[in-house]
């Protein structure tokens, strides 16, 4: 595995590295997403040509006849080039088919003005293609951008185009269904309006994706684990009990390793926009919920913890799942941040405007809430290999724990609901650009299973196995392939919360 890896610059972690990323020091290196696993890309000319035609003989022909505007890309080939051309797209482009196979998607910019084409759009489909050519690939949201192209005749209109990745036979094709807006260089519509256009866009790309997967051989689609390096491998053999939701995913974010890792694309440029959910309820403890990552890999660009936190509203695929800020979240209570806390009880997310949310909409914590929001540092500086523990105790506490020391903590004066399930929250912001979400201690259950069944016989209650485990205990005692370090903290003085009290521990 490390021979087939190295040509990417991955360095195999060995068996007490949980994360996807080396890190000695503890510094991620300055191109973080640059070392994950690739599938290797062929560049050979003569051999391009060859897998165009089979390309398109063994899945691309499929869209020959269809109406809609589509285009497939082997995105194993330098370049990406066309295997695969619709009717549709050949009408509304005036390009004879023949001129398309083999043909990169550029030559729909040919002879439209460079002022008119978006270089940060161009820049994130780049990126995109480029992680879909990650090893073990489970999951990555779709892209879209509205973007003047021309046709063969030279004229110019709008489009809007989608991507997204058709996985058969475990090679990754890129599917782009287009959308004629008008004629011209620009088109103006109400953020209601793109947003009904974007999302029919998507529900074509789901449509045709599965109508190519129905009609070719899919055995062995899922079957990554012969390509994926060893670490990933035993990362997915010590399972979390839940996943990550890949059904719907914001826009810059992918899931690997089985669904157990969640990456935010340009994390150099976007603080944000990978915001997740479990795919599973969290299974209460003890001492209340709680749930804990692996910090894969960290940004110098931007400073800030990721959000953690649980929610009562069920992760499904419909256009709603997800906020505009994740402190809006509906049913929600998340932790972390600049320090700081958030829980909104409306199950509908708040729409967040110019002016901070009223507090019967989105209530807040902070521990230095009497600091200007512009000169808020976060409590700790997170480096990658840290391990971080959300717990949402019995007595309504939010909890923020790094390597088994808390560091944030906010009485909300709210517990969870008896009997209600409640799902993970991770919003992959700020420093942080990649987390896997780690197994529980079995000596955690094991101990809590043994307290319950001795003080229901001596009809008294006992401490939390979770709460000394985490006070107590060192993840390198454990058998964790995880091995957290010390987190540096960036104020050594305790704070009182804004608003329920709050405290920050060094």
């Amino acid at each position: 595995q490390a021979a087939r890896t190295e040509p990417w610059g991955l360095q195999v972690a060995r068996r007490r590295d949980w994360g996807l990323f080396r890190s000695p020091q503890g510094a991620s290196p300055p191109s973080m997403l640059a070392q994950l696993p690739r599938l290797s890309v062929m560049s050979d000319p003569e051999r391009i040509c060859q897998l165009v035609q089979e390309g398109h003989k063994t899945i691309g022909h499929l869209l020959d006849e269809l109406e809609e505007a589509v285009l497939l890309v082997d995105a194993l080939v330098v370049d990406g080039p066309i295997v695969g051309a619709s009717r549709g797209f050949l009408e509304l482009t005036g390009y004879r088919r023949e001129e398309v196979l083999g043909a990169n998607c550029r030559m729909m910019l040919e002879g439209v003005p460079e002022v008119a084409i978006s270089r940060s759009a161009r820049k994130n489909i780049r990126d995109y293609c480029s992680m879909c050519q990650v090893a073990g690939l489970k999951d990555i949201s779709e892209a879209h951008s509205m973007q003047p192209n021309s046709r063969a005749d030279g004229s110019i209109f709008m489009n809007l185009f989608m991507l997204g990745v058709c996985m058969v036979r475990r090679h990754p094709y890129i599917l782009s269904v287009s959308l004629h807006l008008t004629e011209g260089l620009s088109v103006r519509l109400r953020p209601a309006e793109a947003e009904l256009r974007i999302e029919g866009a998507r529900e074509r790309f789901k449509r045709i994706r599965d109508f190519l997967r129905k009609h070719v051989d899919r055995e062995g689609d899922d079957a990554i684990d012969d390509i994926m390096p060893e670490c990933l491998r035993k990362a997915t053999g010590s399972q979390s009990e839940f996943g990550f939701f890949g059904e719907r995913l914001q826009d810059h974010c992918l899931l690997i390793n089985g669904g157990f890792t969640a990456i935010r694309r340009e994390p150099e440029e976007l603080s944000g926009n990978c915001l997740v959910f479990g795919n599973r309820p969290v299974r209460p403890r003890k001492d209340g919920l709680c749930f804990s990552v692996h910090v894969d890999a960290v940004t110098g660009s931007f400073t800030g913890l990721p959000f953690l936190g649980f929610t009562r509203r069920r992760p499904v695929d419909t256009p709603d799942l997800f906020p505009t800020v994740s402190r809006c979240l509906g049913c929600s209570i998340m932790i972390g941040g600049l320090g700081e806390a958030f829980r909104r009880e409306q199950h509908a997310h708040y729409k967040m405007g110019f002016k901070p949310p009223p507090r019967d909409e989105v209530m807040a914590w902070r521990f230095d809430h009497d600091i200007q929001p512009s000169l808020r540092k976060p409590p700790v500086t997170v480096k990658a290999g840290d391990v971080l523990r959300c717990l949402w105790s019995r007595d309504g506490a939010i909890q923020l724990s790094a390597n088994g020391a808390v560091i944030l903590e906010f009485d909300t004066g709210e517990p969870p609901l008896e009997g209600v399930e409640y799902f993970a929250v991770v919003d992959v912001c700020f420093a942080v650009c990649s987390l896997t979400l780690m197994p529980p201690d079995p000596r955690i259950d094991e101990e809590d299973e043994e307290e319950e069944r001795e003080a229901e016989e001596e009809g008294v209650s006992s401490p939390s196995a979770a709460a000394e485990f985490a006070r107590s205990v060192s993840f390198e005692e454990t058998g964790f392939v995880a091995t957290p370090r010390r987190i540096s903290s960036v104020s050594r003085s305790s704070s009182r919360g804004a608003e329920g009290g709050g405290r920050h521990v060094r």
